[in-house]
C-alpha cells in the first residue's frame, strides 16, 4: 500500500474479492451441507409433529390472532422472499426459477434446504458456481464492488 498526497492507493497481486480468490477450484462447502441438512431433518421432524399433533385449521386461526404469531409468519415469508432472490437470479431458467419459488412458498424452508443441497451438488464444491449458478460467467472482475477506502 502507497501514499499518495493523503488518499491511499492499494497494490493488488490478484485477485481482492472471495468469488475471484476462488473461482474454479473445489471449495469445502461442508459446513453449508451441515446446516442444509440439519434444517431439512429438523423441518421435517418438525412437520411431521404438527401433522400428527396438531389441528391445522384450529392452530392456524389462534396463530393469526396472537400478535407474535402474525410476526413469526410476516418475518418467515420475508426471508422465503428474499431467498427466492438468490434463486431467481442463479437459475438458468425462468420457469425452474419460478417452479422453486413456489415450491419455497408452500413447503417453507424445508424446501429451501432442498434447493441449497441440490445446488451444492449441481455445483460440485464450487464456490463461485454455489453462489452465482448458471451466471457464473458473466459476472466479470469489472463488475465487483469494493467498499471505499475507509478515511480517519
Amino acid at each position: 500500500m502507497a501514499s499518495n498526497g493523503g488518499s491511499r492507493i492499494i497494490a493488488s497481486s490478484g485477485p481482492r474479492t472471495l468469488l475471484e480468490r476462488n473461482a474454479g477450484k473445489a471449495v469445502s462447502l461442508k459446513y453449508v451441507i451441515s446446516i442444509a441438512v440439519a434444517g431439512l431433518v429438523t423441518m421435517s421432524l418438525a412437520l411431521a409433529y404438527a401433522l400428527v399433533a396438531g389441528d391445522f385449521r384450529t392452530d392456524a386461526l389462534e396463530l393469526m390472532e396472537n400478535p407474535w404469531g402474525l410476526a413469526t409468519l410476516v418475518d418467515a415469508y420475508v426471508g422465503f422472499a428474499l431467498f427466492s432472490c438468490w434463486v431467481l437470479w442463479r437459475e438458468p431458467l425462468l420457469s425452474r426459477a419460478l417452479l422453486w419459488v413456489v415450491l419455497i412458498l408452500a413447503g417453507g424452508n424445508l424446501v429451501s434446504a432442498l434447493y441449497v443441497l441440490n445446488a451444492l451438488r449441481v455445483s460440485k464444491g464450487n464456490v463461485a458456481e454455489f453462489w452465482l449458478g448458471s451466471r457464473r460467467q458473466s459476472v466479470s472482475a469489472a463488475a465487483r464492488w469494493e467498499p471505499p477506502a475507509h478515511r480517519s
